[in-house]
């Protein structure tokens, strides 16, 4: 059945189970490259997708696409943000030995270039104050570093639990969760598709006749290009598969 499926796409196994599999793991119908989609007669239409689902159905149990998803969902896996821990004399230091670098690299352009002086000497003197000012315990700027410091690092461990709860969402442990989701999506998608909708041809290309039509979504639109006949077949099909993964 799978070769006869493949020579009536016009593409090898090894592509249609790449495509397969790439569906799965994308969220997506990859169809491109398939050289006979537009080809096939609308009376085969339906027998091809029932074939094409049956595959699929069949591959979605298989090894080769969990550990695939395995290895997708790990590497989309949030990265966890290193905690800056700087104590507030560590960044006093820090500060203090930047400053005093930048004063030692001024007064080596002055010795060098004596013109710098009058340029360079109050930035200098300015310098030197704030390293005093650095000094003092309870220095509010050292202080305020500090705080940032930590307000950083509470965001940072926010953004990353949000992210970690979307992965979860996006990525559930187990495929046959993620299935279903394509499933629900697709059905209540197509329920929506009106084929007796109207099209013009305009600007080259055909468009809906009814504004609202035209602005749906690329989904949408595949749906009813596919036509009612792999409607009658997909839909049936998806909502059993979808009963039994519950």
């Amino acid at each position: 059945m799978a070769e006869d499926l493949w020579k009536k796409l016009g593409i090898t196994e090894q592509q249609g189970m790449e495509k397969v599999r790439n569906s799965f793991l994308n969220g997506y119908l990859e169809y491109y490259g398939i050289k006979n989609l537009k080809s096939i007669a609308a009376g085969d239409r339906a027998a091809v997708t029932s074939d094409l689902l049956q595959y699929a159905k069949k591959f979605s149990q298989s090894a080769d696409l969990k550990k695939a998803y395995g290895d997708l969902r790990e590497n989309s896996k949030p990265v966890a943000p290193v905690k800056k821990d700087k104590s507030e004399e560590e960044i006093r230091k820090e500060q203090i030995a930047e400053l005093e670098t930048s004063v030692k690299n001024s007064e080596e352009t002055i010795k060098k270039m004596p013109d710098m002086e009058k340029v360079m000497r109050p930035t200098i003197d300015l310098l030197k104050q704030t390293i005093e000012d650095y000094k003092k315990p309870g220095n509010t700027m050292i202080k305020g570093m500090y705080q940032y410091q930590q307000m950083e690092n509470d965001q940072r461990q926010k953004q990353y639990e949000e992210d970690v709860r979307t992965w979860e969402e996006e990525y559930p442990e187990k495929f046959e969760l993620r299935l279903k989701s394509y499933l629900t999506k697709y059905l209540e998608l197509a329920k929506t598709v009106d084929f007796s909708a109207k099209l013009e041809e305009k600007y080259g290309k055909k468009r809906f006749v009814n504004p609202q039509y035209e602005g749906k979504s690329s989904d949408w639109k595949m749906i009813f290009r596919a036509g009612p006949e792999v409607q009658s077949t997909a839909l049936p099909f998806a909502e059993q598969w979808l009963k039994e993964l519950k």
